[in-house]
């Protein structure tokens, strides 16, 4: 699962909350936020007094997908909230393992065990062996297996991803 935080310009809120219910994203969380960045701030006059305003307001959505659809959310919220100007926005995707949903100890389990041998696979891509290998020319691939006790089945994971021919 992938969390997604996009800062957004408030006027474009609505849309990019209806273009994202109508792909299928069940709920978001939206907080005002202040900041700066290449926008800078601008200045105002109150009072007859002029100061700078540095810290403009915006709008944080906090989405949470599966892994299969983070891709689409992600450019869904770009052309949506783009208005082609500085200061549209910057999105963060951060990876949520087992995210707290209303899961059974043993679906949790599952999602772990499943999101930790993906995890080994990566890391074991990454060993100096496997890298002289891929050097050399030869490209190993990296077999995981996950057993699901209760139905007994056995699913195979090729360099990560679910082994269509063979699960």
């Amino acid at each position: 699962m992938k969390k997604i935080e996009a800062i957004i310009r408030h006027f474009k809120l609505e849309e990019v909350k209806d273009a994202l219910n109508a792909q299928g994203v069940k709920g978001m969380t939206v907080t005002e936020v202040r900041g700066f960045g290449r926008q800078k701030g601008h200045t105002e006059t109150y009072r007859g007094a002029e100061y700078s305003v540095d810290f403009l307001p915006k709008v944080k959505i906090e989405v949470v997908v599966g892994n299969d659809e983070a891709a689409a959310v992600i450019s869904k919220i770009m052309t949506t909230a783009r208005t082609g100007q500085v200061g549209d926005g910057k999105i963060f995707v951060t990876d949520r393992i087992a995210a707290e949903r209303n899961l059974s100890r043993e679906e949790k389990l599952e999602v772990l065990t499943a999101e930790n041998v993906k995890l080994q696979i990566k890391h074991l891509k990454n060993l100096a062996l496997i890298k002289n290998q891929h050097a050399k020319g030869k490209i190993p691939r990296i077999h995981g297996w996950l057993y699901r006790v209760e139905s007994g089945t056995i699913e195979v994971l090729v360099d990560g991803r679910k082994d269509e021919a063979k699960a």
